[in-house]
C-alpha cells in the first residue's frame, strides 16, 4: 500500500492493517491506484474510508471514540431503524453533529435500542429547515466479532495456500532431481 501510494502521490493519514496479508507471488497493480489500494485493504480485512477529506486505512473500531451519548434529550430525532438490505445495519437520525462521520463511535440510547455504535457511512443535511445527521451504523460488538471472524478465515486460507504452495515446490524439486 505504501509503495502504490508514494508512487502515485496518494496521501494516507493513517495506515494500520488489521491482518498483514502475504502475497507469496507478489502483487501486480493492473487497475487504478486507489482501486488497487482498496483491494489490498480489503484482502487485509481493513477498513478504508475518508474522514474530513483524509484517507484512513485502519480498523475503524479502534479509534474515533467521540464520547457522545445520543438520546432524545441530546438530539435523537426518531427511533433507529434496521436496514432492509443488511441485518446488522442501523439507520440513526439526530440533530447535526459534525464530529459524527465514518468510523465515529458513540453510545445510542433510544426507547428500543441501547448500544455502542460505529458509523459505517452517513451524511449531514443542511437545508433551510433541517440541520440533521443521518448515519448508517453497526453495533460495535457485532462489528468487532465479524472483523475477528474475517481475520481468522483469512489466516486459515493463507495457511492452507502456503501448505499447498510448499507441496508444489517440493514436487517440482523432486521432479528436477529425477531428471538428473
Amino acid at each position: 500500500i505504501k509503495g502504490i501510494a508514494s508512487r502515485y502521490g496518494i496521501k494516507i493519514r493513517q495506515l494500520k492493517l488489521v491482518y498483514d496479508r502475504n502475497y507469496r507471488r507478489g502483487y501486480t497493480v493492473d487497475k487504478k491506484p486507489l482501486s488497487a489500494i482498496a483491494q489490498v485493504a480489503k484482502d487485509c480485512k481493513t477498513d478504508m474510508f475518508y474522514r474530513s477529506g483524509q484517507l484512513y486505512i485502519c480498523d475503524a473500531s479502534k479509534g474515533f471514540k467521540t464520547g457522545l451519548t445520543i438520546t432524545y434529550e441530546t438530539g435523537l430525532l426518531e427511533e433507529p431503524t434496521k436496514s432492509d438490505d443488511e441485518d446488522d445495519l442501523w439507520e440513526v437520525k439526530f440533530l447535526m453533529r459534525p464530529e459524527i462521520s465514518t468510523g465515529a463511535i458513540f453510545k445510542l440510547k433510544s426507547r428500543t435500542e441501547s448500544a455502542t455504535m460505529i458509523v459505517i457511512s452517513g451524511e449531514h443535511d443542511c437545508s433551510d429547515d433541517d440541520f440533521s445527521t443521518t448515519a448508517e451504523c453497526k453495533v460495535l460488538s457485532e462489528y468487532e466479532k465479524s472483523q475477528q471472524s474475517a481475520v481468522k478465515k483469512a489466516k486459515h486460507s493463507d495457511q492452507k495456500a502456503a501448505k499447498k504452495d510448499a507441496a508444489a515446490r517440493k514436487k517440482a524439486k523432486d521432479k528436477r532431481t529425477k531428471r538428473r
